[in-house]
């Protein structure tokens, strides 16, 4: 409760502050039912469950002058019918905080454009960082598991510092993901160049370098990637990204290890068929594996992925049994479209394999989704996601299935 009287307070101060310089304040709020059913993938532990939780989020910004502003966001997460209850998910195995008065804070950080004179914007505190698609850099993790499944906090204590030389962009920042008064930190440091080309193509080179003082670990990630419309094919746009890298996995094992990915996408103009606007498109992850993780010599060959955000499925991204993000080789084939102009949509389909073989197999499976979206408003959305989950025999006996309903409203 005190928590709340101070974000009204806070707010108040702020709505009343408005009179004295330029000040925004919105959010959005989403509410989901989820059922789920065999995510232990054996007949030994068949379990369904089902259950309805939501997320509100609501963002002060103020700009006192044209070159300085101010921006502070919470957020409450929480399981509807909860109330100040942990439990363990019996499908997932993870921990679930469910308390109905739990409301943290989200983003704080503050803005200083075009700083002494030059073209910098720094930015300074808790904010969200993203490099490309997120497949190195886009969510803290540390939030990953914890009072609500695929939080949609992904913020970083980090000071940024970014150049706008047109038609280049650099990026330069710090983090501090885990710190403690005994010196045992895990920072992140990054480095990020983007060239925009005639806004049909982009090229970007970024280094991002990992320390752990606990474990003694260092990862070094060098990442190339590129996209682009293919001008003699109007629809079509090409991706790849390729990460090479080096370090120290620990105080006697050295880090070498490869990601990356290849991806097209085709967008059809008009109506085909009963489909508007109609795409079709691939991609192909890769993401190097170990064969022998206890060993105490030789390179160790695993991708760390650092603070990803991607999605490999929505029953793989969230099932403790699964949860393939590393030592992987991934096909998703996707396809959709508007069937009319509040309704979308889309299917993906994966085949997921390991890159290494984990007890003496590198089959894993396969994932359909399936997701309608319809627009109400502009401001608000409601969405169906059905999930299926194959497994190879080596993984599981029983496929495992997903239905998540949700609306969301942004204001």
């Amino acid at each position: 409760m005190k928590k709340l009287i101070s974000v009204v307070l806070i707010f108040g101060i702020c709505t009343y502050s408005s009179a004295q310089f330029d000040i925004e304040v919105g959010g959005d709020i989403q509410v989901r039912g989820i059922y789920r059913k065999d995510f232990g993938l054996t007949q030994a532990a068949s379990k369904s469950e089902d259950w309805f939780d939501s997320y509100v989020r609501a963002y002060v910004e103020g700009k006192p002058s044209p070159y300085v502003s101010a921006y502070v966001r919470i957020i409450g997460e929480r399981d509807l019918g909860a109330e100040g209850v942990t439990t363990i998910d019996p499908l997932t195995g993870k921990a679930r905080e469910e308390n109905t008065t739990q409301i943290d804070l989200d983003l704080a950080y503050l803005v200083l454009s075009e700083a002494w004179g030059s073209p910098a914007t720094i930015i300074i505190g808790r904010q969200e960082l993203l490099y490309g698609e997120g497949f190195l850099i886009g969510r803290n993790n540390t939030y990953r598991d914890v009072t609500y499944e695929r939080s949609p906090r992904k913020a970083f204590d980090a000071v940024r510092a970014s150049f706008l030389l047109d038609p280049f962009t650099l990026d330069m920042f710090t983090a501090l993901i885990d710190g403690g008064y005994d010196k045992s930190d895990v920072n992140l440091h990054g480095i990020n160049l983007i060239y925009e080309y005639l806004n049909t193509a982009t090229l970007a080179f970024g280094i991002f370098y990992k320390t752990d003082s606990d474990n003694d670990s260092k990862t070094i990630a060098f990442s190339v990637r590129g996209e682009s419309e293919i001008i003699a094919i109007p629809g079509l746009s090409l991706k790849a990204e390729i990460v090479p890298e080096m370090g120290d996995y620990s105080s006697t094992r050295d880090l070498n290890a490869l990601g990356g990915y290849l991806g097209a996408l085709y967008t059809s103009e008009g109506r085909v068929c009963f489909i508007e606007e109609p795409y079709i498109g691939a991609n192909y992850i890769v993401m190097t594996g170990e064969a022998n993780p206890a060993a105490t010599t030789g390179d160790y060959e695993q991708f760390d992925p650092l603070y990803e955000d991607e999605i490999y499925g929505e029953i793989n991204e969230v099932n403790s049994n699964l949860g393939v993000n590393t030592n992987a080789k991934i096909l998703n084939v996707k396809l959709g479209g508007k069937l009319t102009d509040a309704t979308s949509l889309a299917l993906d389909y994966y085949i997921l394999n390991r890159d290494e073989k984990v007890s003496g197999s590198d089959d894993f499976g396969t994932e359909i989704d399936l997701k309608l979206s319809y627009e109400y408003t502009e401001d608000v959305e409601f969405t169906l996601l059905a999930s299926y989950f194959e497994p190879e025999p080596a993984i599981g006996t029983e496929e495992a299935i997903q239905v998540t309903g949700a609306v969301k409203i942004v204001f």
